[in-house]
């Protein structure tokens, strides 16, 4: 009975992952010109979701990036923040180092973890 509720939590994380990290990509691509604390909010909510799903399905090495990159979106909602280049730099660089083994994940070729959680 447990290896039928973790294949379908599992089922339901490889619907919702995709979904979740469009909607991160799209609000990192969109920064520029368009910063505000709301769009702090659904970043950090998003990689907070990201980040319990892959946690709901033993994904740990993702749910500790995640984990990282949600506390910088924490750390940006604040009115008086305005990334600048550098800062947009380093979001993208947590986005990827979120991404690539997330996919690879989801492609059904895990890779560690540990040097995404290093570089980043």
């Amino acid at each position: 009975m447990l290896d039928d509720l973790h294949a379908q939590s599992y089922g339901y994380f490889r619907q919702e992952a995709p979904e979740l990290l469009q909607t991160l990509e799209h609000e990192l691509l969109s920064l520029g010109g368009q910063w505000s604390v709301n769009k702090a909010h659904t970043l950090m909510r998003t990689t907070h979701t990201l980040k319990g799903a892959a946690a709901s399905v033993g994904l740990e090495g993702v749910k500790g990036i995640a984990h990282r990159l949600e506390d910088l979106f924490r750390g940006l909602c604040q009115p008086d923040i305005i990334p600048d280049r550098e800062l947009e730099s380093l979001l993208f660089e947590g986005f990827e180092c979120l991404r690539q083994p997330l996919s690879a994940q989801l492609s059904d070729n895990p890779v560690a973890t540990e040097p995404y959680l290093e570089r980043w």
